[in-house]
């Protein structure tokens, strides 16, 4: 489930701008569903990470959280794919925030901008697309 948690992630913390009669209209991520190449995308760049992460050193994540989580709505690696997408596109949260002990939080981070910022927007078909 780790890929669909880093892709609720990135519609959760994407905000698509339209224009409406009276103006200018914000809509949440959440409000769109992804494209199929979007999905594909995400899923495979997470693939990519998590791979590059355990050859890291970084194959029980439960062992390098700082602090707990609540297990009754995501596992760990759920909390590492929230991680990989807040940290990749530099929103304010992230490996780097404290939850993750050092050195794996700068390891991690180091890895997930690695990957590049996602510019996420809506296309004809009223789909989040990725450039």
């Amino acid at each position: 489930m780790s890929y669909q948690s880093a892709l609720h992630t990135l519609q959760w913390s994407t905000h698509i701008e339209t224009e409406g009669e009276e103006g200018t209209i914000y809509w949440d991520g959440l409000d769109f569903e992804p494209s199929k190449d979007l999905k594909e995308k995400i899923e495979k760049d997470w693939e990519s990470f998590r791979e590059k992460a355990e050859a890291l050193g970084f194959d029980d994540p439960e062992e390098h959280r700082a602090s707990r989580i609540d297990l009754s709505e995501w596992d760990y690696w759920d909390h590492v794919a929230h991680d990989f997408i807040l940290t990749r596109n530099g929103h304010g949260a992230g490996f780097w925030d404290g939850d993750w002990h050092e050195p794996m939080a700068s390891i991690l981070t180091e890895l997930a901008k690695s990957f590049g910022e996602l510019e996420i927007y809506l296309s004809d078909n009223n789909e989040l697309e990725a450039l």
